[in-house]
């Protein structure tokens, strides 16, 4: 995968193994592939990123270099890499002229350039607003809420919120400290998945959005992912006054807000 910030190009390129059978002998092995490189890299089972910040020739260089000296340790190992499979992708607004190339049997393949790359379960496109995953999860999430309406006739509040926040809430929610949504109309489209999930309880499907979360004890998803970045990043004080600031929020707010 490669990347471009601010005029510079931050190269990296996805690499997957094409066996690892026996993967308990072989991590033994290949916790010595980052001694090899000079560009940073990310290991995780047979899925390799490495990657770089293009200014120059020279960086490019550096970073074919990196990959030739992994083929060579994939060739010793006897552990070759799936080139079809490893993808590059440039991050950033400016294009670059630089190709990459790996050696699949004695044979130079180019690496295909790509414009997205599901890594670990998170779509990653050359552009840092995370709009795809939004549309992937979302989507994900609708088809599971469509299942539980064709399934289901009548929901109660209990039976709703079992399966709502197991199959529904799980796809909206994955990994988002990492692609936590910043754009508006990304932060709608996730809201709005909960927004239509809350009126399949029938007794609450005419009332507003923020009196159907009182009555079901739900967050908002925009304030559940606050809560969590503070979680992660505040002190433990500072997310109880938050939690507190959110449920006073939520029991003032005036009845007539529609969804």
């Amino acid at each position: 995968m490669a990347r471009h910030l601010s005029g510079t190009l931050l190269t990296a390129v996805f690499l997957r193994a094409q066996c690892l059978d026996l993967f308990c002998l072989s991590s033994l092995y290949v916790n010595d592939i980052p001694d090899l490189v000079e560009s940073k890299i990310k290991m995780f089972a047979d899925n390799i990123k490495i990657y770089k910040q293009i200014t120059s020739f020279g960086d490019a260089l550096s970073l074919q270099n990196d990959l030739d000296k992994l083929c060579d340790w994939a060739k010793e190992w006897l552990l070759h890499f799936n080139v079809v499979k490893c993808k590059h992708l440039k991050y950033g607004n400016n294009a670059s002229p630089y190709e990459y190339y790996m050696n699949d049997e004695g044979t130079n393949t180019k690496l295909g350039i790509v414009s997205s790359e599901k890594d670990l379960g998170v779509w990653i496109t050359s552009k840092p607003n995370f709009a795809l995953q939004c549309d992937k999860a979302s989507a994900k999430a609708m088809q599971s809420l469509g299942l539980i309406k064709r399934t289901f006739t009548h929901l109660t509040k209990e039976s709703f919120l079992i399966l709502y926040k197991t199959y529904v809430r799980p796809h909206l929610e994955y990994c988002v400290s990492i692609w936590n949504p910043f754009l508006a109309q990304n932060i709608d489209k996730l809201e709005r998945i909960q927004q239509r999930a809350t009126k399949l309880v029938p007794e609450l499907a005419q009332l507003p959005y923020e009196t159907r979360l009182q009555h079901l004890d739900l967050l908002s998803l925009f304030c559940r992912r606050q809560r969590e970045f503070h979680q992660t990043h505040s002190s433990p004080l500072l997310t109880v006054l938050l939690e507190d600031i959110i449920r006073k929020y939520l029991s003032t707010t005036p009845g007539s807000t529609q969804d």
